[in-house]
């Protein structure tokens, strides 16, 4: 990634869910990543013609590189191909140049996987969470969910004025566009258990999650998550149990105050969801 001191803190939850995403260990992780990356569609998804696409591609503003990616001669692309084109379009369209683009991309840019940032952070829209892309007039950028963006502006000086690029915005704009780009997307093909999975794991609260499989499916999930410091006791315990789900809850208390309520709720397959 870009070496600069970056635009967007990350915190404990970017430290916990990262590195999951960065390392998946469960086949049902792998397939999502999978699903969101397979190049299935066509530059008419898009909604940019081949002509512009070719032109920023020579500008280095794209991710890949789709000389020796070209199927029948013609390019296929994935969905986050095709939202990070619906990103450059909204940037030239509040006037950014090609230059200043091109530094978006590099700031955003991750080692040897160039767009795995921003596909992480494309699945945090997915999954709910609001995510944007914040850039400054000379093209500084930094990804992240709300919750960092105010943290960020709480904690250091931040531009006066930039550009917010809601990724979830684009992705459901996507969608309610073309039914074929949600036809094909991860958020109608994914299993409703795998993603409540996924929403685990980007979940700030969550410290573990074990799957156990059989024949080729997932048979039980454990998700156990703990709550620092809850401001009261009781009504997190009651919020935590209100859902219906079979949990195990547990609190740690120390000089009579409670400093951590941690929350393991077990499924099975065969259990109603």
């Amino acid at each position: 990634m870009n070496t600069k001191t970056p635009l967007i803190l990350h915190g404990e939850w970017f430290d916990i869910s990262f590195p999951l995403y960065l390392y998946p260990d469960t086949d049902e992780l792998k397939k999502y990543q999978q699903k969101i990356r397979d190049k299935i569609f066509t530059v008419t998804h898009t909604n940019i013609s081949y002509r512009t696409i070719n032109h920023w591609e020579q500008q280095g503003l794209l991710f890949d590189n789709y000389k020796e990616q070209r199927i029948n001669g013609w390019r296929k692309f994935s969905l986050v191909d095709i939202v990070w084109l619906n990103v450059i379009k909204e940037l030239r369209d509040f006037g950014l140049s090609l230059d200043s683009i091109k530094t978006v991309k590099d700031c955003i840019t991750f080692q040897k996987t160039p767009q795995l940032l921003f596909e992480f952070y494309l699945s945090c829209g997915a999954m709910n969470k609001d995510s944007c892309l914040i850039v400054t007039k000379d093209g500084e950028a930094g990804l992240g969910i709300r919750d960092e963006v105010e943290l960020t502006e709480a904690m250091i000086p931040f531009p006066l004025s930039y550009i917010n690029i809601n990724i979830t915005g684009v992705l459901k704009k996507l969608i309610s566009q073309d039914g074929s780009v949600y036809k094909n997307s991860v958020l109608s093909a994914t299993d409703p258990e795998i993603e409540r999975i996924l929403i685990s794991i980007l979940d700030e609260n969550t410290k573990e999650v074990r799957i156990t499989t059989k024949d080729s499916a997932i048979n039980k999930v454990e998700i156990k998550k703990e709550h620092r410091d809850p401001r009261d006791p009781l009504k997190k315990i009651k919020e935590i149990s209100s859902d219906g789900k079979r949990k195990r809850i547990s609190i740690e208390v120390q000089n009579g105050k409670v400093i951590a309520i941690e929350e393991i709720e077990k499924t099975k397959r065969t259990e109603k969801q």
